[in-house]
Order: structure tokens, then C-alpha cells, then sequence
């Protein structure tokens, strides 16, 4: 229902005063009608006791009772009954009604049985409140006994509309309502501007979060506080500008990187776990004869058919890396696979194209020169094995023919001494131990 801080910061705002108001309202309502109640009783007790004083001076002096018969009585409470009072009814000590200020209510001569009159004639003040079922309106009535020596001689019947004291409470709480509904607008507001401190900042930290999300670094935003939202913004200034700074050295690490591998002789390809191509090296592309278009879809299938790599193959990788020797069209490519491991695990496969096309035709050319120089051994140590026989089977004693045999025998030893070198010249070269003259 409430999406927003600020709607539902106002609502709390609101329901806080509202409830405020209700408890006050209710307390105060509570205590002005106790009061008045209050002051209404002492007023009915203040007259019923002028009136008891007077009636005991006047009438009741010492064994005489009141008598129905005596009108002087009634002409008297209506001259004293104040407007506040609705009737008055002077009754003997037999609840039999002496005198009345209204004739029709209470007339001369009945009697009157309720509660509060039936307490007081035991000699004990009492109080009701009852509605009257003719008007529906409440009255209070109270029942004063008039006592002479002690001894009950009468009662005194007062009754008092409540309608005055229900009129003014109606007002105040009319008056009530509408300070609360007063209170309530000042209120929604003054919340609404209070809460818009709060909401504001959150809201201008969420507009400048999207931007970031987007990929606009540059946003910074006012601190204009030392509290919580200030202590926000400012983290959000902080956590901003390190983020633009940790990218722009990923960035750059990314450009070091791209400038590596684009100069790098060897073939670099990065695959994920698909056989999808993540990164290519324009030296592989240059070394499998590949274009741009050619690399959508399927790679793995592609690399199976120019490198006869099979995609089931790549997770062999995982534990040994594995190493193929490739022919292509102009020559030959030694291809490396290895896994590709991130922090958790493996993401891909990374593949290393290196030419080899040169140390393979030196490889051949030193397997012909072995074989030629194997060929050419044979043939002066055939030369010297035949001639040194010959020397021992007599030629020796010719001085001339020694002479020309040793002759040839030194020239053949000089020659495979020149092919040993030539053996170990190329041991050299290929334990990289052979020392350049500059």
C-alpha cells in the first residue's frame, strides 16, 4: 500500500497525532463531565440544604410536622428554586409529596417509591441519574433527607436536567474533532516536509546509484548534514569514487592486458564451458585463418574440425594439460589446452596456439644431416677398417704402400673428426650452449 519512506513516514506522523489526540480527547471529555457531574451535585446539595435550614426554622419548628395541607410551602420552593434545578418536591418522612414546583410531575399527596427517596428516608443523602422515558432525556435526582434533632421529619426531592452539561460536552468534543482534524492536516504537512529531509537525499542517492548502475561514474552528491543521511551520502561519495578508481585500474589492467596478447606471436583463445569463444588473439586468427563472422556459434565444433580436437576432450584438461600438434596450410601449430579456473572453479578453457613450423623443418633438417653424417661415418671407417687389414696382413713391409695406406688412414680420421664436430656443433645448438661472436 505504502511503497515510499515519505508515505509511510507520514502515515506514522499522523496515526502518532491521531492517537494522541483520541487519548487526550477521551481523558478530557472523562474528566469535564465528572466535573461537571461534581459541580451539579454540590449546587442540588447547596440548595437542598438552604432549603432543609429554612423549612426546619419555618415550618418544622420543634413536634410539628409537614402537612399537606399547607400551601405556604409551594409558594415558597418555586420563589427559591434556581433555573438550574428542573423540580423540586418537599415530601414527609412517608415519601408523601408535601409541595412541588411542577403539579403535573409530582402532585400533592403522592407518593414516591424509588431508590434514592427510599435511601434518604432512612436518613442517608443518595443520587441517580435516569432517562425519562417521555422526553428521552437524562436527569439527576437527588433525594436529601431533612433531619430535625437527628430524627427524619421529610425529603427533599431535587432533580436537575442533564442536557446542558451533554450540550457542552457535544461542543467539546465537536471542538475536539475538529482540532484534531486540524492538527492532522498541520500535521500530514509538516510530516510531509519533515520527511521529505529524509526521503529527499534517500531519493537523490537512488537517482545517482541508476547512473552508476549505467556505467556514469562521475556523480557526487552535496553533503548537507552530519547525520545518518549526511553520514549515507558521504559513503556513497566515498564508495563512488573508489569504484571509478578500482575500474579505471581494471580498465587499464584490460588495455595491458588486450596489448599483450594482440602482440603476442603465439595464438591465445579463451573458451567458456559451452565452447563459446570469450577472447581471440589476432595471431590465432592469423594462424587458423579465421574471420570475425566465422566465430559465432558453435566454436568447439569449429576448433574439431581445423584442430581435430573432439569438445569431449576439453575436461581431460582439468587435471593434465593436454598438447596436439597440428598441420595447417602453412605449416605446423603446437596447440596447448588448459583449463580456464576461476575463484570457485573451472569457467572455460583456454587454448595456446604457438607456430612450431620452423623448429619442425629444423627438426627435420638435423634428423637428414644425422642421417647423412651417419651415411658419411660409414664410409671412412670402411676405408680404414680395409686398409688397416691390409697393413696386417703383410702391406706393412712395403715401406711405399705403408706409407700410402697410413696416409689415407690419417686423411679418413681427419674426416670423421670433422663430422664428430660437426655432431657435437649440433648437440650444442640444440641444448642452446652454442656461444655467439659478435
Amino acid at each position: 500500500m505504502f511503497k515510499s519512506i515519505q508515505a509511510k513516514l507520514v502515515t506514522i506522523y499522523i496515526l502518532l497525532i491521531l492517537l494522541a489526540m483520541e487519548v487526550v480527547g477521551f481523558y478530557l471529555i472523562q474528566s469535564l463531565e465528572r466535573y461537571h457531574d461534581r459541580k451539579l451535585t454540590e449546587s442540588l446539595i447547596v440548595n437542598a440544604q438552604l432549603i432543609s435550614d429554612f423549612l426546619l426554622v419555618r415550618y418544622l419548628p420543634p413536634e410539628r410536622k409537614l402537612s399537606v395541607n399547607d400551601s405556604t410551602i409551594q409558594e415558597y420552593i418555586k420563589q427559591v428554586a434556581p433555573s438550574s434545578i428542573k423540580y423540586i418536591a418537599v415530601m414527609d418522612e412517608n415519601a408523601t409529596v408535601v409541595a412541588s414546583t411542577d403539579e403535573t410531575r409530582f402532585s400533592r399527596g403522592s407518593r414516591i417509591l424509588s431508590p434514592e427517596i427510599m435511601q434518604a428516608s432512612f436518613g442517608d443523602q443518595a443520587e441517580e441519574i435516569r432517562q425519562d422515558p417521555s422526553t428521552q432525556k437524562k436527569y439527576k435526582y437527588l433525594a436529601y433527607p431533612i433531619k430535625n434533632d437527628g430524627e427524619v421529619v421529610g425529603i427533599l426531592y431535587l432533580v436537575a436536567s442533564l442536557e446542558d452539561i451533554y450540550e457542552t460536552m457535544n461542543n467539546i468534543r465537536l471542538i475536539l474533532l475538529t482540532a484534531t482534524f486540524l492538527a492532522l492536516l498541520i500535521t500530514g504537512i509538516l510530516g510531509y516536509a519533515l520527511s521529505n529531509t529524509i526521503t529527499g537525499p534517500i531519493r537523490e542517492v537512488t537517482k545517482r546509484a541508476a547512473l552508476l548502475a549505467e556505467g556514469n561514474f562521475d556523480q557526487k552528491i552535496e553533503v548537507k548534514s552530519d547525520d545518518e543521511i549526511g553520514k549515507l551520502t558521504g559513503m556513497f561519495n566515498f564508495l563512488t569514487s573508489r569504484l571509478k578508481a578500482t575500474l579505471e585500474e581494471i580498465s587499464e589492467e584490460k588495455e595491458k592486458m588486450e596489448a599483450i596478447l594482440t602482440n603476442m606471436a603465439d595464438g591465445v583463445i579463451a573458451l567458456n564451458g559451452r565452447g563459446e569463444v570469450i577472447h581471440i588473439n589476432p595471431a590465432a586468427m592469423r594462424m587458423l585463418d579465421l574471420e570475425r563472422e566465422r566465430l559465432e556459434g558453435d566454436f568447439a565444433e569449429k576448433l574439431k574440425n581445423i584442430l581435430e580436437i573432439h569438445p569431449e576432450d576439453f575436461p581431460k584438461t582439468e587435471k593434465t594439460p593436454m598438447e596436439v600438434l597440428v598441420k595447417v596450410k602453412d605449416g605446423t601449430l603446437k596447440a596447448i589446452f588448459a583449463p580456464l579456473a576461476g575463484e570457485t572453479k573451472e569457467t572455460g578453457y583456454i587454448l595456446l596456439l604457438q607456430d612450431v613450423t620452423k623448429q619442425q623443418r629444423l627438426e627435420e633438417m638435423r634428423k637428414e644431416f644425422v642421417a647423412n653424417v651417419s651415411h658419411e661415418l660409414r664410409t671412412p671407417l670402411t676405408t680404414i677398417k680395409s686398409y688397416a687389414e691390409t697393413l696386417l696382413d703383410g702391406a706393412m713391409e712395403d715401406s711405399a704402400v705403408a706409407y700410402q695406406f697410413v696416409k689415407v688412414i690419417n686423411d679418413e680420421a681427419d674426416r670423421m673428426t670433422r663430422l664428430v664436430n660437426d655432431l657435437l656443433e649440433l648437440s650444442r645448438l640444440d641444448n642452446k650452449e652454442v656461444k655467439w661472436n659478435k
